[in-house]
């Protein structure tokens, strides 16, 4: 939770702005720290008063991008008929399919997180993974080593069309979230209803 410190640094600053409690927006790591920030506020006012509106971090993102977040299991089966459409006879049934999938995604995030253009990632991790070893020619690839280098090349088209579905159906995962909502703040902005945003308790 909130340390006694932190509370009253963050309560002093949204005094400080000299703003109604409503023009405030306040984003938090995670939803705990909004709870114990919300029961702190409260014993400090002694009169009716419009609640600061209080995000966790991955909320504020949804709210800007107009996603859902779906859980992970959710995901892998957005994902598998993708691979399966792109992978055809070679892919892997559900239940193989399941036990690496979570990794991918998560993966997926991370690139869409820090803004990295992945098809374009993808495109080069296939060819550092042809030179690793097996392209100099100097011996016919093993069905192994083909089917590797195949679905190291297939994953850029996977993650464009994963990613294209998602958003068709108004679904993401967080690192997509993150980036569509970073791509909308513009726009977003000039609907806020508040006049002031306070980061507070955010590592990075």
């Amino acid at each position: 939770g909130l340390g006694d410190v932190y509370k009253r640094q963050v309560l002093t600053h949204v005094q400080g702005l000299n703003l109604a409690y409503d023009k405030v927006c306040i984003i938090l790591p995670n939803k705990r720290a909004g709870v114990f920030l919300k029961k702190y506020l409260s014993e400090t006012i002694d009169k009716p008063v419009w609640a600061p509106t209080v995000f966790a971090i991955e909320d504020f993102f949804a709210e800007l991008s107009g996603l859902e977040q779906l859980d992970n299991t959710a995901l892998c089966f957005e994902l598998y008929p993708v691979y399966k459409n792109i992978k055809k006879e070679n892919a892997d049934p559900l239940e193989e399919f399941l036990k690496w999938a979570p990794q991918l995604i998560a993966d997926f995030s991370e690139i869409d997180s820090y803004l990295i253009e992945g098809e374009k990632l993808f495109g080069n991790l296939s060819q550092v993974k042809e030179l690793e070893g097996w392209s100099l020619g100097q011996e016919e690839l093993t069905d192994f080593q083909r089917q590797y280098l195949d679905f190291w090349y297939s994953l850029g088209k996977i993650y464009k069309n994963y990613k294209e579905q998602l958003l068709n159906k108004q679904k993401g995962y967080q690192g997509l979230i993150q980036q569509i909502g970073l791509n909308k703040l513009d726009e977003k902005t000039k609907t806020f209803q508040w006049e002031h945003i306070v980061f507070a308790g955010l590592n990075a």
